[in-house]
């Protein structure tokens, strides 16, 4: 039997111009394929019945604010049986393709299958327990249309995870009117409330199909946890931006008292370590996971320069990086005046660094003078200062480095923690005094004094995971007469993990 192929590519032209540069090249012929009728895909899929209630609810809030585009409705059945297939069977829109996938393997497997069939120029992947909200695509489109290098957008969301998640006061996420009310005034498009970032969760997600096809589709390997992970580090090293659009939200039907934890612990140590043995070494939360733009909120900046310099030292894969060029995107500053420098002692961030940087170092901090030249608006310092050999030396480097009226931020561990005191009476920490140098916050303000700043900001991390027991510790210190209780503030500083300096020249 011979199963014959025909593939019409008379419509695609390749232009004259585009043709030494590989990315043109690729978009001159998705822009000539000839594609669905509907530009855009909405998929959505279901792996048990007893979800059906907020399957429904995910519908019908599609049909109710997405009705003004056209699209295509791909509905997947991924093992979840009967009363799933006579649903998506009811559900009556003209443009609709169902997928049946007999036994449900995991939810990454279920959204390969998707990214297989779906053939529109956009895909957008919505989870069965999203409620998506008046403007949602319309926002989403508007992101990823401003840039052909965008290869994902995901909007803001409620019960989510990664700094995703909006401001949404007082009101009860359980009630779906209030929701609306909230996104009603929330989803006014605003190009300046778009962020480039490493990583995404996406409740619901938008891609283009060039991406997917280029990048490559859902990693089934992985049961649950972290496909997204990988599937978003995979879809950046292929060229594409990922952006989060901050002008958008949508609402995750799904609280914490709904879940499995320990199930869900499982999932994600499997899912974790497989994602460091298949990236060689790189942690989807301690290299990816390392924001600083809560510190950056209240930074105006002056827009009157044709060329701004961002500089990040030790920065792991360049999330802070992206945190500082939001910044200025924030600020009504164009990327393409914005110039990039990462400065990093291990080489295996280098590849994901080359993502979000114009230029890479990769060399001893002792020769950061030498390889850096001129100076920088914007610096950052993602490892600790007292992690270094010469911190004071190397602070006093970094600052001459900045241009009049530019910004350093970087960090300094604190050794007067409760890890330290641990550490003495023998209790072995792995953040322990003996591993950085004896230098403390007040050190390190008295010589920024000195060097005549213009303006310091200090800020403190503390160790949330170890609240309890640092209360415990204090109560029974003063308990047991080792600390007087008219003399408790020396206790103060013992949940600071570290400091964050953001100085201006």
């Amino acid at each position: 039997m011979t199963e014959r192929i025909f593939v019409d590519t008379d419509d695609i032209i390749i232009l004259d111009e585009d043709r030494k540069d590989v990315n043109k090249v690729r978009r001159d012929i998705y822009r000539g394929l000839n594609g669905e009728e509907a530009e855009v895909a909405i998929c959505v899929w279901m792996y048990t019945p007893n979800r059906l209630e907020k399957l429904r609810n995910c519908i019908d809030s599609i049909m109710k604010y997405t009705k003004h585009i056209k699209f295509k409705l791909v509905l997947t059945n991924n093992g979840g049986g009967k009363e799933i297939e006579e649903y998506y069977e009811s559900i009556d829109y003209s443009d609709k393709m169902i997928i049946d996938i007999s036994t449900n393997i995991s939810s990454p497997h279920g959204l390969s299958v998707i990214q297989r069939y779906v053939k529109n120029k956009f895909c957008v992947e919505v989870l069965n327990d999203c409620i998506v909200t008046e403007n949602w695509l319309d926002n989403m489109l508007r992101c990823i249309n401003s840039d052909e290098s965008i290869g994902m957008v995901v909007p803001m969301s409620t019960n989510t995870s990664n700094m995703q998640e909006p401001c949404t006061g007082n009101i009860d996420l359980r009630n779906h009117n209030e929701i609306q009310n909230f996104a009603k005034t929330y989803n006014i498009s605003d190009p300046l409330k778009w962020e480039q970032r490493m990583r995404l969760m996406p409740i619901c997600g938008l891609y283009r199909r060039e991406t997917l096809e280029v990048a490559g589709i859902s990693d089934q390997g992985y049961l649950h946890e972290f496909a997204d992970d990988d599937h978003c580090m995979r879809i950046r090293r292929a060229g594409y931006k990922l952006m989060l659009c901050g002008d958008t939200v949508v609402h995750h039907d799904h609280f914490m008292d709904e879940r499995n934890q320990l199930l869900e612990q499982l999932n994600t140590n499997i899912g974790r370590n497989g994602y460091i043995n298949k990236f060689k070494g790189l942690d989807p939360w301690l290299d990816f996971g390392n924001f600083v733009f809560p510190y950056l909120s209240d930074i105006k900046l002056d827009n009157k320069k044709d060329k701004y310099k961002i500089l990040g030292i030790d920065v792991k894969c360049g999330t802070p990086i992206l945190d500082v060029k939001n910044l200025y995107r924030k600020n009504g500053i164009e990327m393409s005046r914005i110039n990039t420098t990462a400065y990093t002692q291990e080489i295996k961030y280098y590849t994901d660094l080359l993502t979000v940087s114009d230029y890479v170092i990769h060399n001893d901090i002792n020769m950061v003078n030498n390889e850096i030249e001129g100076k920088y608006d914007f610096i950052i310092i993602g490892e600790c200062l007292n992690n270094y050999s010469k911190p004071i030396l190397h602070l006093e480097r970094i600052v001459n480095k900045l241009e009049d009226g530019g910004y350093l931020m970087f960090f300094l561990k604190n050794i007067n923690n409760v890890n330290t005191l641990l550490n003495v009476i023998g209790e072995r920490r792995i953040d322990g005094v003996e591993e950085v140098v004896m230098l403390y916050y007040w050190d390190v303000v008295s010589k920024l004094k000195e060097m005549n700043i213009k303006q310091i900001k200090l800020f403190t991390e503390k160790y949330t995971s170890m609240k309890d027991e640092i209360e415990t510790i204090k109560e029974s210190m003063i308990r047991l007469g080792i600390v007087s209780e008219y003399n408790k503030s020396v206790t103060n500083e013992w949940d600071v993990y570290r400091y964050c300096f953001l100085i201006q020249k």
